[in-house]
């Protein structure tokens, strides 16, 4: 897995996943974008998994996360498997 710090408090990667998943912690809210669109708002409110984006089936895209002041990234997943290769980050 590979991501890219684009500045402070902005990630992006391109990946294939069906829904990408943060564990976050801290309070704010992160920004989503696939591939330069809004694809979503996340409140951060405690430490858990949240769902990125929820998709019919795997796409590749760039996705880039947008993170408030007091928000803390942990680890990613990517949803299920497809095609038998695990959906991840891949080099951007």
């Amino acid at each position: 897995m590979m991501f890219v710090l684009l500045s402070i408090g902005f990630l992006a990667g391109v990946i294939t996943a069906f829904s990408p998943n943060v564990v976050l912690g801290g309070r704010g809210r992160v920004r989503a974008l696939v591939d330069g669109r809004p694809a979503g708002l996340l409140e951060v409110r405690s430490n858990r998994l949240y769902t990125v984006v929820e998709r019919p089936r795997p796409r590749d895209g760039l996705l880039k996360l947008r993170f408030s002041p007091g928000v803390e990234a942990y680890s990613f997943t990517f949803g299920e498997a497809y095609g038998g290769r695990l959906c991840a980050w891949q080099r951007y």
